[in-house]
């Protein structure tokens, strides 16, 4: 079979296009490295890696909101620990105050219980300011109403929570709710009393903005009773009411009210060192024998409000451990994404595959301009043509 030069010149065309088109090709491939230019190079593997980005790009989501909740909970693991270091100095401190009393109140020394009164005072203020930390601009333990301070004192009140007393707050046991007893209104905001014009009337008001916010960390939260199942979510805002305490606890041996709440029980441990060490005067019919079995009692509940606190951090470390965890899974599921991605539509540069082919395709280029100019050599007749 006779092949004619004019074969032969499309034939090496054809293949010198090719060669051209590989090389172009391997350079875009290591420039941008994607495998192809267009999806309709490769639908079905284009796909994959289009549905394998957007996986990547929800669990990119997940984790970012995990990576504020840890920060919020490390934040507030400093703070609790800070407020547990704190109580068990005051902790220490009435300890040596109970052991200064022993059991002849008569001759104790009031310059050490005034001593440990101070102590005790600065303590209290202390764990005030620390139960009022931000992380981010907003207050840790306020629940929801993370753009005020949670934990307020005045003389008048004494220490509130979202501007309710502390010391009055309670759980409605049908429920579930925090409330607090306040005097009612009419319709015109005035205040109500009953028939004999002094007793006011109150009703049951839920504590404001005590609420929980939840995290979806990748299961999707689901509701059961109208309610998050915390099964299904993470819960990352925090309630300084939970943290140190509510409403009060009668103790049956002195009928006194001890505070729940850390600030509060201090602060009445405070008023009973002063008491003890003469700086304020008894009440009607108040004993130094009183005054000693009722820090006695105190420092009995300060002992058990001290166990909660450690209880509590242990179950806050519980929590950053399960986001830990998640974090770690889920940046494996994105690896694992991002190598199936790379598999399917990207070049891997770092292990020279890509810089071998190109040259076995540049080198096959130049062999084929080679192979032309031999082929093909001009002659005088080719520049005399008409």
């Amino acid at each position: 079979m006779r092949i004619s030069n004019r074969m032969l010149s499309r034939n090496y065309v054809r293949v010198l296009q090719d060669n051209t088109y590989r090389v172009a090709n391997s350079q875009r491939q290591i420039t941008t490295n994607q495998k192809y230019l267009n999806m309709s190079d490769n639908v079905a593997d284009c796909a994959r890696s289009l549905r394998a980005d957007q996986q990547v790009q929800n669990l990119t989501r997940q984790m970012k909101g995990i990576e504020f909740a840890l920060g919020g909970l490390d934040a507030a693991d400093d703070s609790l620990q800070g407020i547990s270091d704190v109580f068990t100095q005051a902790y220490g401190e009435l300890t040596n105050a109970v052991n200064l009393l022993g059991s002849n109140s008569e001759t104790i020394d009031k310059t050490k219980l005034a001593a440990m009164a101070n102590v005790i005072n600065s303590r209290k203020e202390e764990i005030l300011q620390l139960s009022n930390t931000q992380y981010s601009g907003k207050y840790q333990f306020s629940g929801t109403s993370s753009a005020e301070p949670p934990f307020k004192y005045d003389a008048e009140n004494g220490l509130t929570y979202n501007g309710a007393k502390v010391d009055e707050i309670y759980k409605n046991e049908v429920t579930g709710e925090l409330c607090h007893k306040v005097q009612a209104r009419d319709e015109d905001g005035n205040l109500q009393f009953e028939a004999d014009g002094v007793t006011p009337v109150m009703v049951e008001k839920v504590i404001p903005r005590d609420e929980e916010i939840y995290l979806d960390v990748g299961r999707g939260i689901q509701l059961k009773a109208n309610e998050v199942d915390p099964a299904t979510a993470f819960q990352i805002s925090f309630s300084g009411l939970g943290m140190l305490g509510y409403g009060t606890t009668r103790d049956d041996e002195t009928g006194i009210e001890m505070s729940n709440n850390l600030y509060g029980l201090l602060d009445q441990v405070e008023t009973t060192l002063n008491k003890l060490a003469g700086r304020t005067g008894l009440e009607e019919g108040e004993t130094v024998e009183d005054l000693t079995k009722e820090l006695y009692s105190l420092y009995g509940h300060v002992k058990d409000r001290h166990d909660s606190v450690i209880n509590t951090l242990t179950d806050l470390g519980g929590r950053v451990t399960f986001l830990e965890n998640i974090t770690t899974r889920l940046t494996d599921q994105v690896g694992t994404l991002e190598n199936l991605k790379l598999s399917l539509v990207g070049v891997d540069t770092t292990d020279g595959a890509a810089a071998k082919e190109l040259a076995d395709h540049m080198y096959a280029y130049n062999a084929t301009l080679q192979l032309g100019a031999t082929m093909f050599q001009t002659s005088l007749l080719d520049f005399l043509k008409v």
